[in-house]
């Protein structure tokens, strides 16, 4: 809620978060990314997961296929913040959506896609928790196909919570 709040979490987690999705992007092919994106964080909080995508593409030269952004966070100060982070990394032309509500509210025409971009779909750290509803959010992105999707998940080495693979099965 407050920006030392923000600043706190960032200290905490950032590191975190940017060594997992750091991991994550490198077990990717290439060719995912040669193609136009665009780009839906889930739960991105200060966007972490969008601005270590960012910082990913543009040491492999395909940052300028972004061509949308979107934002799924309920607390608007941190929307505020990731609108603020990923900013740097925008060109002109780049659609940035947001969707300030939580998970449950999300319904797939707030996701409206095309049909030439590739989506790819970024959880860090938010599938493990609880009060998210894995078979609405498996059945929101479902509906609103509309090309290839890549869903990126990571989360806390927590062998006690299956919950990234219970998300998974919801797509079998």
């Amino acid at each position: 809620d407050t920006h030392e709040q923000m600043c706190m979490y960032l200290r905490s987690f950032g590191q975190m978060h940017q060594a997992k999705l750091q991991d994550a992007f490198k077990n990717i092919p290439d060719s995912i990314f040669t193609d136009k994106l665009e780009v839906i964080d889930w739960g991105c909080g200060q966007a972490i997961g969008t601005t270590c995508l960012f910082d990913y593409l543009n040491s492999i030269n395909y940052l300028s296929n972004v061509e949308a952004v979107t934002l799924v966070e309920p607390s608007k100060a941190s929307l505020e913040r990731a609108l603020l982070h990923i900013s740097p990394y925008i060109q002109d032309g780049v659609d940035i959506n947001h969707v300030n509500d939580y998970f449950e509210n999300v319904r797939p025409e707030h996701l409206p896609g095309n049909e030439s971009r590739t989506r790819l779909h970024l959880f860090s750290n938010i599938l493990d928790v609880a009060a998210i509803d894995l078979k609405h959010l498996s059945k929101v992105i479902d509906e609103s196909v509309v090309s290839d999707n890549l869903l990126i998940c990571v989360g806390p080495l927590n062998p006690n919570n299956p919950r990234i693979d219970s998300f998974f099965r919801y797509f079998d």
